[in-house]
């Protein structure tokens, strides 16, 4: 003889079920990465502010922050952590404007222009450890601007004028200094942008031998480049492949 379930305990049961599966489902796993929004702020006396960077591991940011409308305007580069908040990174000597555009992957180095309110004769700079130092120009030039730094701090990219006052894609190591792309590229063999303005370079890879950016090609199109160059300058083959590929594209 089996027992049964009156049609009372089967619709309790039923209902014990249906509460356990809707539990279930609609409680957020803890395991799993936690999303969330949040404000940055301003730094002291500001009403503004802009991210414009951020590290491998999304814990540290780097941008500006300032005080609105002109002709008070003072603007100063931040880095930003979880336990330090909003963090002003200073100014170059004589200058009352910087901005900080890129950092590395571990977040120690920071990268940017600081200059006069209008960046005008602004100047590419590296911070570290509390230190903002500028790195220079191209020969001739007296403007420079840093736009990427890669993973490990040492490659900064960016643009600078040359002694034409024309801007160029740059590239700065602490051994080389501050070089046009176009330069760097000549010397190590590449024919392959013969005819190119390379303007301007917007980010390098984390080895910092990949460097892309914009320019004018021969034809006058502003069009999108990527760049490989030498590591510690020795010299290097151009992609046979790379080539052939371009005279098809051509």
């Amino acid at each position: 003889m089996h027992a049964t379930l009156s049609p009372s305990w089967k619709k309790s049961l039923l209902l014990v079920f249906v509460s356990v599966v809707a539990f279930v489902t609609a409680t957020p796993a803890t395991s799993g990465p936690q999303c969330f929004f949040q404000g940055l702020g301003f730094l002291p006396g500001g009403n503004f502010s802009g991210a414009f960077g951020v590290s491998a591991n999304g814990t540290v940011v780097v941008g500006s922050s300032g005080s609105l409308p002109p002709p008070t305007t003072r603007i100063q580069a931040f880095r930003w952590t979880a336990a330090s908040g909003m963090v002003g990174l200073g100014f170059l000597p004589g200058a009352n404007r910087s901005d900080a555009t890129g950092v590395n992957a571990d977040g120690t180095v920071v990268v940017g222009v600081s200059g006069d309110r209008s960046l005008a004769g602004g100047q590419a700079f590296r911070w570290v450890n509390g230190t903002m130092t500028g790195l220079g120009f191209l020969p001739g030039g007296n403007e420079s601007f840093a736009t990427g730094v890669n993973a490990d701090g040492t490659v900064v990219v960016g643009l600078a004028r040359d002694a034409s006052g024309a801007f160029q894609a740059s590239r700065w190591t602490a051994e080389t200094r501050m070089q046009s792309v176009l330069t760097l590229l000549q010397a190590a063999g590449v024919v392959t942008m013969a005819g190119w303005q390379l303007r301007s370079a917007n980010g390098v890879s984390a080895d910092g031998t990949v460097i892309v950016g914009d320019g004018v090609d021969p034809l006058g199109n502003v069009q999108a480049w990527i760049a490989r160059l030498p590591e510690d300058n020795e010299d290097c083959k151009e992609d046979e492949n790379e080539l052939e590929g371009r005279d098809q594209r051509d």
